[in-house]
């Protein structure tokens, strides 16, 4: 298990309470101010104040009021959660989820490069946040290791200090480069416009690290940093061909060559099992352009409660869950030949025997009405299966789930899932879905569906597998 940051005990200069909020510790500096652990109840908060007298700056007091937007509109996972603020107040604060672990930075540092396993999910973690932040316009504009959070339910983005809409007028003074110099990317450092792109590069530059052990356009004297990211290869040295293909694309001088947060997402989902798997898959960088359409990537629902790490299928297990494949669906195709258009079917593992299509014989579609009472956090669990990673969106209006369903029983299996959504405590609508045959310890992509609507608000979500 990954602990967190070591705390420091306060100073008799520091608040003990912020709001609601009791100050236990400090948990970090810097040039804007000090972050803090506090607690209010059963929740921890990390609370950044600002130092005296900076908000009479107006550009810093316009990026913290920015900071405060831009976390109450964008919703996910691997980003981290807004809980509270006082802008106004003295000192001023903003209040967001505590996240334990320790940063990227101090990861690599402890333990060394990645595995190939967690450098995927890191991956697909950070393409996912960014993903969600380019739906909403929002360029991050600092991707940096000691930005990343490695918590127990996975990479989460952090510090939005200097983040705001692509559209805006920048606040940084001309001459002056915004970010940490080996993670910026060649706009930034050229001083030009900025786009979702420019996330991207840095996403790469971090990538690399996080693979090697080092930032692949060096460190040091920042003119030189800065003369690397601008015109040369990055050093890529050391990685297997596979993601050495991805980080080319990531890190592409020309920001229209490089693939979008989404697209990012979307390949990284596709070799990560593969890779994996076997790590002899040899991919050519041609590999992963991309050319089919991407659907929009929805906002993802941060979970209340930390939800358990997904843990990859061994290598056997994915062997055993290829075998059944090709009989399965041979022997699918011959049973609907049979009964198409006399008789409907049940799921083949629910011990059922065919019946009349007589829908005033099938059971009821559950309702929002037959939600469990409340739970207060995300109940992600239902026996052997698990809905480790989830985006919450909306298809004309009505509510859909996609994520990953993993199988952590004995056998291979497929069971019939219903997710009740709950938005400020109360059951508003309910997705279902099936998983497929699974094999054990496997997982699967799966997309629930709706007819209620999807509504705004802070979601909280139930998961029964039957």
């Amino acid at each position: 298990m990954l602990n967190g940051s070591p705390a420091a005990q306060l100073t008799a200069v520091d608040p003990r309470k912020l709001g609601k909020w009791d100050v236990e510790a400090r948990i970090g500096s810097g040039g804007m101010g000090v972050v803090y652990r506090a607690v209010c109840g059963d929740e921890i908060a990390a609370v950044k104040v600002v130092r005296p007298g900076l908000l009479d700056d107006p550009q810093v007091a316009a990026r913290f009021e920015r900071e405060a937007q831009v976390l109450r509109s964008v919703h996910d996972t691997h980003i981290s959660r807004f809980l509270d603020e006082d802008i106004a107040g003295t000192p001023a604060w903003l209040a967001t989820e505590y996240i334990p672990g320790p940063n990227l930075r101090d990861a690599v540092a402890i333990w060394g490069p990645l595995s190939p396993q967690r450098w995927w999910e890191l991956a697909r973690g950070l393409a996912q946040a960014l993903a969600v932040l380019e739906i909403h316009g929002i360029a991050h504009r600092d991707i940096k290791p000691a930005n990343v959070i490695m918590s127990e339910r996975g990479p989460v983005l952090i510090d939005f200090g200097i983040a705001h809409p692509e559209d805006a007028a920048s606040l940084t003074a001309t001459g002056i480069v915004t970010g940490s110099p080996a993670w910026l990317s060649p706009e930034q450092a050229n001083l030009d416009s900025l786009t979702a792109a420019s996330d991207v590069f840095s996403l790469g530059s971090l990538l690399a690290f996080a693979a090697t052990g080092r930032p692949p356009f060096g460190q040091g004297a920042t003119v030189a940093v800065l003369v690397n990211i601008q015109r040369n290869d990055p050093d890529l040295a050391g990685i297997d061909p596979t993601r050495a293909a991805l980080l080319q694309r990531l890190l592409a001088k020309d920001p229209r060559q490089r693939p979008t947060a989404r697209e990012t997402l979307d390949i990284a989902r596709r070799l990560s099992d593969e890779q994996v798997a076997d790590s002899t898959v040899n991919l050519h960088a041609n590999d992963v352009h991309s050319t089919q359409p991407i659907a929009p990537v929805q906002p993802v629902a941060p979970p209340v409660a930390p939800a358990p790490v997904y843990r990859a299928p061994t290598p056997a297990a994915r062997s055993n869950r290829t075998d059944w494949r090709k009989p399965v669906v041979i022997a699918l195709a011959a049973l609907l030949a049979l009964v198409v258009g006399f008789v409907g079917f049940r799921a083949l593992d629910s011990g059922g025997t065919a019946t009349s299509p007589d829908t005033s014989q099938e059971a009821p579609a559950p309702d929002a009405g037959q939600a469990p009472a409340f739970p207060g956090s995300n109940q992600l669990r239902s026996g052997d299966w698990l809905l480790s990673q989830y985006s919450i969106g909306q298809d004309n209006g009505k509510l859909t789930v996609d994520g990953t369903v993993v199988n952590s029983g004995d056998e291979a299996a497929s069971t019939d899932l219903t997710v009740y959504y709950y938005i400020d405590g109360e059951p508003v609508a309910v997705a279902t879905g099936s998983t497929g045959k699974v094999a054990a310890g496997g997982s699967t992509q799966v997309t629930l569906t709706s007819d209620d609507a999807w509504q705004p608000g802070n979601p909280v979500l139930v998961v029964e597998a039957t």
